[in-house]
């Protein structure tokens, strides 16, 4: 009876399941991010994804491949999972509520001609006419965009540092004037 016993229990555990330990597959340490927007940067990414604008250089070093000066629509980019507080996309409010822009003039943005020749219009490509810019008061340069002059840079004239005494009433005055928009 002993025999059929240890028979009947080694019967019993040689087909009873076995208990294992689950083996697990790490996911991608990552998750990806593509650029929907002009204008997008790693330091406004970070802010998406961490909270904080500064963590950028993590997100640059998990995509080496990247210009982070030249970001493409429709690029993907890697976000480590160690920095993400969320992994939704970024949406269209949060991107245009945190891009700086910059306040200029039609001034700035069309030259006076002072040579006599084609307009100022004329060297701006087909798609930049005039109809395109903004009015008075508008943003016409966004951050991380390029802006190209239609009046090239050896030919504008800047007066030199020492035109005028420091703090002297004249450079005061024409500072205003030129950083105050008219009412």
């Amino acid at each position: 009876m002993a025999r059929f016993l240890a028979a009947a229990l080694f019967f019993t555990l040689a087909c009873s399941p076995r208990v294992t330990t689950p083996v697990v597959v790490p996911g991608p340490a990552f998750l990806h991010h593509t650029i929907k927007f002009r204008g997008e940067n790693l330091a406004l990414i970070a802010k998406w994804y961490s909270g904080e604008a500064s963590k950028w250089p993590l997100i640059r070093e998990q995509n080496p491949h990247v210009d982070p000066m030249n970001l493409q629509l429709g690029q993907r980019l890697r976000i480590p999972l160690s920095l993400a507080l969320r992994r939704d996309d970024m949406p269209e409010t949060f991107f245009r509520s945190h891009r700086k822009r910059a306040v200029v003039s039609r001034a700035a943005v069309l030259p006076s001609n002072p040579s006599g020749g084609q307009p100022a219009d004329a060297a701006l490509p087909a798609d930049a006419s005039s109809e395109a810019l903004p009015s008075e008061g508008e943003s016409a340069l966004i951050e991380g965009e390029t802006f190209l002059s239609p009046t090239p840079a050896e030919r504008m004239s800047v007066p030199p540092a020492e035109a005028a005494p420091q703090g002297s009433p004249a450079v005061r005055d024409r500072l205003i004037e030129n950083l105050l928009p008219e009412k």
